[in-house]
């Protein structure tokens, strides 16, 4: 397990505000992609809507489900939201603000492992499959 010790709660402060540019520019990177993902799903699903309109009324009553509704698949596949890692930043430092504590010892597992994985999370870094 990677701790990271801080002496004071400047210290600590320092270096998740060092990562905010960092954090910043994820979000930014990701927001995009998801707006990406959102118009090439909208523009599926406005094709797929197309085509169910030339449908007779046996097949588009197979796709419907039981209350009538179209069939959930198409919906299921729209991108999840990404969640904004910089309003996480915000937080740790805003609960740093609190506490009375003089040193700190952040690491995975920890009270502070939300720190820990704002400051070291690297996208580029190889992730274990199992």
């Amino acid at each position: 397990m990677n701790t990271i010790r801080f002496n004071s709660k400047a210290d600590f402060i320092a270096a998740l505000e060092g990562r905010r540019k960092f954090w910043r520019d994820y979000d930014a990177r990701q927001t995009r992609e998801h707006r990406a993902a959102e118009q090439k799903w909208l523009a599926e699903t406005r094709a797929a809507l197309r085509e169910a309109l030339k449908w007779d009324y046996k097949k588009l009553s197979k796709a419907l489900d039981w209350n009538g509704r179209l069939s959930s698949d198409q919906l299921a596949k729209a991108p999840a939201c990404p969640k904004v890692k910089l309003t996480d930043l915000d937080r740790v430092i805003k609960s740093l603000n609190y506490t009375h504590a003089k040193v700190f010892n952040v690491d995975s597992q920890g009270a502070w492992s939300e720190a820990h994985s704002l400051l070291t999370w690297d996208p580029s870094a190889p992730t274990d499959v199992c």
